[in-house]
């Protein structure tokens, strides 16, 4: 059946999930929708859009259920969520550090 925010690769799943331009810069972690339901993404500091992390065994089985050796895994692609309008502090913040 089709997903509305899952595309099939083979065994695998890929999705595009938008995370907080603060997260992308400093690291952290953000949930993201999986077949099994919400899990934890863990996503390294200073990534770029269009970065794809995966996520283990949260893919198609493939086999026997339960049978995590055969199932694939779901690739996220991270993309940059910029925020639309900044507050005058946060605008003199990035403004300082983009003089560095």
């Amino acid at each position: 059946k089709t997903h509305p925010s899952l595309q099939r690769d083979g065994r695998d799943l890929r999705s595009t999930v938008a995370v907080p331009f603060s997260i992308v810069a400093l690291g952290g972690s953000w949930p993201v929708e999986t077949i099994d339901g919400p899990a934890e993404l863990t996503i390294p500091r200073a990534t770029t859009s269009g970065t794809e992390l995966r996520i283990p065994h949260k893919g198609i089985v493939l086999g026997r259920p339960g049978d995590t050796e055969r199932r694939g895994d779901h690739i996220v692609t991270v993309v940059p969520d910029v925020p639309k309008r900044l507050t005058r502090a946060q605008e003199e913040l990035l403004r300082r550090f983009g003089e560095q």
